[in-house]
């Protein structure tokens, strides 16, 4: 997701960081200096006072919260959705508050130490949806300027409500692309739970 993000700030010229005001009209977001918006999908609320175990946080629409503190943790109880509105959060030393915003989805891929040695053998998928979402993942050799050309991976990513359900179709022109494990949050907060198999599309 970082590194999509990124690269997307960079050829489209926006930004890969933004005040909430960028994306919300209402005038407390216009006063909120803390929060921050990354990519087009998620809110960062960092801890920026020394020794807090916690902090107020202002939601300008309903989110879901990660409190992230690695990839290898996730399970469905890491997921909580909340109102539009003040809160106060209580955090970890060793959590992030990852806020996903209403029908968007955040990708993530194990960690590695450089953008080339990434791997789409087993992505996992966390999104907040009500009805659809779409993501578009882009990916290049992370080595070369190769994307100056045009050369580099697409693969878009939508997840669709069905009854009480979710369906993901993937659009990739990515060869290696393996297994995908989604975590869809509904509109009341249930976590869905969903696998689905290599060359199972």
């Amino acid at each position: 997701y970082l590194y999509a993000e990124f690269m997307k700030a960079n050829q489209d010229q926006t930004l890969l960081f933004a005040p909430l005001a960028y994306a919300y009209g209402d005038s407390r977001s216009l006063l909120v200096e803390d929060q921050v918006l990354f990519g087009e999908g998620l809110m960062l609320a960092p801890v920026i006072e020394q020794n807090a175990l916690g902090r107020y946080v202002y939601l300008p629409e309903d989110m879901v919260l990660w409190k992230a503190s690695s990839v290898e943790n996730l399970n469905q109880e890491s997921f909580v959705k909340m109102e539009h509105g003040d809160h106060y959060l209580p955090l970890a030393i060793n959590e992030s508050a990852v806020f996903i915003r209403k029908n968007h989805l955040l990708v993530l891929t194990e960690p590695r130490n450089r953008v080339s040695k990434l791997s789409y053998d087993h992505l996992t998928v966390i999104g907040y949806v009500e009805d659809e979402a779409t993501y578009d993942l882009y990916d290049d050799d992370g080595v070369t300027n190769q994307f100056e050309k045009g050369i580099h991976h697409k693969t878009r990513l939508t997840v669709v409500r069905v009854g009480e359900t979710y369906r993901l179709s993937v659009d990739t022109t990515v060869t290696t692309l393996g297994n995908i494990e989604l975590y869809i949050i509904d509109k009341n907060g249930k976590t869905h739970h969903l696998k689905q198999e290599k060359g199972v599309l």
